[in-house]
């Protein structure tokens, strides 16, 4: 397998690997309504406001930025899950 190959399915797994836990962990949970879903009304808007932030100035966008945009509250909302110390160290 090539260089490039093992690159992009790293970031394949790492970006799938965030996805599922922003997923596991704010699952169920609601906005101050207490209706709205929290992934719907806030993480994925964010993460999508990163990638057009990057992408309208110009700047390099890559998986570190669309990771910390998805998990970005993981922390707040988990207080049993150790994948999130996990993530967190791979960002210090």
């Amino acid at each position: 397998m090539s260089l490039k190959t093992r690159l992009k399915l790293g970031w394949i797994v790492l970006l799938k690997g965030a996805i599922e836990l922003a997923e596991e962990v704010h699952s169920g949970v609601t906005r101050e309504d207490g209706k709205s879903s929290f992934l719907e009304t806030h993480v994925w808007p964010v993460t999508i406001d990163v990638i057009r932030h990057y992408k309208k100035t110009g700047k390099l966008l890559t998986t570190l930025q669309i990771v910390s945009s998805i998990l970005h509250d993981v922390m707040e909302d988990n207080e049993k899950d150790s994948r999130c110390v996990c993530f967190q160290s791979i960002w210090i």
